[in-house]
C-alpha cells in the first residue's frame, strides 16, 4: 500500500461469543500476546451490543455493531440465513433457522447441534427431510453443520418459537412452536414427524455405532421475511465499499443485505476445523480494495455453548496467533492508515451455555491513536480501565463501536 487515504480503512475482527463472565474467564487465561499488545497501544472499552428488548444473538449484535436501527430493520435470523445461502425469498415467504438436534431417551433436548454433526451428514438428512416432509409450501435446505433452513411459502404471522439454546434439558413437547395459526400447527407436526424420518436414517445408524449423539429431530426458530436493509454505505458514507469474510449463513446474509461483498474462502467452515490463516489472508486481500472488512470467527461461541472452558481458551489463542497477529503485522507495514477493531458480538458464558446481553470488551488500534491505559485485552483488564460498566457504550445508530471515547470505528 503506497497511497495514504483521507480516511482510514476499517477491519473488524468479530470473535463470536468471545466474552464470558466471572473470574478467570477463558479470555483472561488465554495466552493472547497480540491482542494484549493492541490493547496497550490502542483504546479499549465496554460495549452493549444487544439493545433492550432484543434476544441476545449474533443477528442483533452484528446489526447493532454495524449501526443499524433494529426498531426499523430486524428481519429475523432465518431470513438472514436464507440470504446467506443464496435463497431468493418472495415477500410472502417465511424462513426459519432449523437446527438438527438430539433428543434423549427421556424426550428432553440434550444437544442443540446434534453432537457436532458434519455438513456432509447434515446435507443427507436435509435431503431425507425434503423427500419425506417437503413439498407444497414446505422446503428444507442444508446449510453448514447442524444449521438447516426451513422455508414456508405464503407464511402467516402468529408463530412463536424459542431458540434451542433456551430449551436445553427441557422436554421437547413443552417447547414446540406455539400459536393458534395453521402455520404453528404445521411446524409442530413437522417437528414430531421429523423424528420418524431421522431416527432410522443411515447417517444416524453410523453415528450410533461410533457412540455419537444422533440428529433425531429438527428445531425451527428465528422466523423472518425477506430482509430489506439500507446499504452500509448509506449509514456510513465514508464506507463506500466493503466485504464480509465469514462461513455461517447468518453472517454472510447480513453482509449481502448490507450491500457488502461476501467472498468464498476455501477451508472456512465456521467450526473448530476452520482455516484461520485462510480467513486472515482473505480479509487482507479484501482490505486492499475495500473501505471496510468484517472478519467473523465462530468457534469461541461453539465452545461457550458446549460449556468447554478449555476449548474456548484454545480457540482464543488460535485467533490471536493465526488471525490477529498476521493481520496486525501486515497492517503495521501499510502506509495507508487502517483502524483495526477486535470484539465479540455478544457474550457466551461457558457456565450458562447461552448468549447474554452483558457489555462486552472491545479494542481499537491504529497508528497514532494514543493508549488509554489498558494493560491487556480481557474482561477484567478492560473493566479495570473502564470501571463504570453501567455507562458502557451502546451499539446503536450514531453510537457505533468506541463512541464513548470519541472513536466511532465505522465513522472515523
Amino acid at each position: 500500500m503506497t497511497t495514504a487515504a483521507l480516511h482510514p480503512k476499517r477491519l473488524v475482527v468479530l470473535v463470536d461469543g468471545m466474552a464470558d463472565e466471572g473470574r478467570d474467564t477463558p479470555l483472561c487465561l488465554a495466552h493472547t500476546p497480540c491482542m494484549d499488545l493492541l490493547a496497550r497501544l490502542g483504546r479499549t472499552g465496554l460495549l452493549r451490543t444487544i439493545p433492550p428488548g432484543y434476544p441476545p444473538g449474533s443477528e442483533a449484535g452484528i446489526l447493532s455493531i454495524l449501526g443499524y436501527d433494529l426498531s426499523r430493520c430486524f428481519p429475523g435470523r432465518g431470513a438472514l440465513e436464507a440470504v446467506g445461502l443464496g435463497v431468493d425469498l418472495r415477500p410472502s415467504d417465511v424462513a426459519f433457522r432449523c437446527n438438527l438436534v438430539h433428543v434423549d431417551a427421556s424426550g428432553r433436548l440434550a444437544d442443540y447441534a446434534a453432537g457436532g454433526i458434519t455438513t456432509g451428514e447434515a446435507a443427507q438428512l436435509a435431503s431425507a427431510l425434503q423427500q419425506s416432509l417437503g413439498g407444497g409450501r414446505v422446503r428444507f435446505l442444508a446449510g453448514t453443520e447442524h444449521r438447516l433452513l426451513l422455508l414456508l411459502a405464503d407464511g402467516m404471522p402468529g408463530v412463536r418459537c424459542v431458540s434451542p439454546l433456551d430449551a436445553l434439558r427441557r422436554p421437547l413437547l413443552s417447547s414446540l412452536p406455539a400459536g393458534h395459526s395453521p402455520d404453528a400447527a404445521l411446524l409442530r407436526s413437522l417437528v414430531l414427524r421429523s423424528r420418524e424420518v431421522l431416527e432410522g436414517h443411515e447417517v444416524n445408524r453410523l453415528r450410533r455405532l461410533r457412540g455419537l449423539p444422533t440428529a433425531n429431530a429438527i428445531w425451527p426458530y428465528g422466523p423472518g421475511h425477506c430482509p430489506v436493509l439500507p446499504p452500509l454505505s448509506a449509514l456510513h458514507p465514508a464506507l463506500r465499499t466493503g466485504a464480509v469474510v465469514a462461513a455461517p449463513g447468518l453472517v454472510r446474509g447480513i453482509g449481502r443485505c448490507a450491500g457488502l461483498r461476501v467472498p468464498d474462502v476455501p477451508g472456512a467452515t465456521g467450526g473448530y476445523d476452520t482455516d484461520y490463516a485462510a480467513k486472515a489472508g482473505a480479509a487482507l486481500r479484501a482490505l486492499q480494495v475495500e473501505d471496510f472488512v468484517l472478519l467473523h470467527v465462530e468457534a469461541a461461541d461453539t465452545a461457550g455453548h458446549e460449556g468447554d472452558r478449555e476449548r474456548k481458551r484454545l480457540v482464543l489463542e488460535d485467533v490471536d496467533r493465526l488471525v490477529v497477529r498476521p493481520l496486525y503485522d501486515e497492517l503495521a507495514r501499510w502506509s495507508q492508515p487502517v483502524t483495526l477493531v477486535v470484539l465479540p458480538d455478544h457474550a457466551t458464558p461457558c457456565s450458562l451455555r447461552v448468549h447474554t446481553a452483558a457489555p462486552v470488551p472491545y479494542l481499537v488500534w491504529r497508528r497514532g491513536i494514543g493508549p488509554d491505559g489498558a494493560t491487556a485485552f480481557n474482561e477484567e483488564a478492560v473493566a479495570r480501565c473502564h470501571p463504570r460498566a453501567d455507562e458502557a457504550a451502546v451499539a446503536a445508530p450514531g453510537r457505533t463501536v468506541g463512541a464513548v471515547q470519541g472513536i466511532s470505528v465505522l465513522e472515523l
